[in-house]
């Protein structure tokens, strides 16, 4: 199923696929919110077995004021944890900008100083925790170059300039 909205801030409609089939069994609100983006961890299987997950759905505007401040938000962002349960987030699409930099500048000021291959600064390059590789034993810092030899990448030069050219 795809649902087609407006996210609050823009101007133009996106169309995204639902991921219902994926929905968490402990989701709060099977009703108004429709899962967008479920990371692979939060399948039954790997929540059985006691690991954490994500789950991102588009529900409608939700808007209230706390102090001054008016918060306008659409977007529903759920963690799941086996100590906490589920904790359930709203935000908006500009929020996540912010958050994507400051993780990415957390990211950079947790790693290492060098590539762990060849021992490149991260000052002359760009070091990334491939920690989204399922595999443990793949989650390593290491630079593009590195990371492209050794295979925990590809690296499709086709494709250079439009966001694709590194699968993960």
């Amino acid at each position: 199923m795809e649902i087609k909205f407006t996210p609050l801030g823009l101007t133009g409609e996106v169309a995204v696929q639902v991921q219902e089939d994926r929905r968490p069994e402990c989701c709060p609100d099977r009703i108004a919110c429709k899962p967008i983006l479920v990371f692979w961890q939060t399948d039954r299987e790997q929540l059985d077995k006691g690991y954490s997950g994500s789950c991102w759905g588009y529900c409608g505007e939700r808007r209230f004021i706390y102090g001054e401040a008016e918060h306008r938000n659409d977007l529903s962002h759920c963690v799941i944890t086996p100590l906490k349960g589920v904790v359930r987030f709203f935000t908006v699409w500009s929020d996540l900008g912010n958050d994507s930099l400051e993780l990415r500048r957390l990211l950079y000021i947790l790693s290492p100083n060098e590539c762990e291959e060849c021992k490149t600064s991260r000052i002359h390059e760009n070091l990334t925790s491939y920690i989204v590789q399922r595999k443990p034993e793949l989650r390593r810092w290491l630079c593009l170059g590195c990371a492209v030899r050794l295979g925990v990448v590809e690296f499709h030069p086709e494709n250079i300039g439009t966001g694709r050219a590194v699968y993960y």
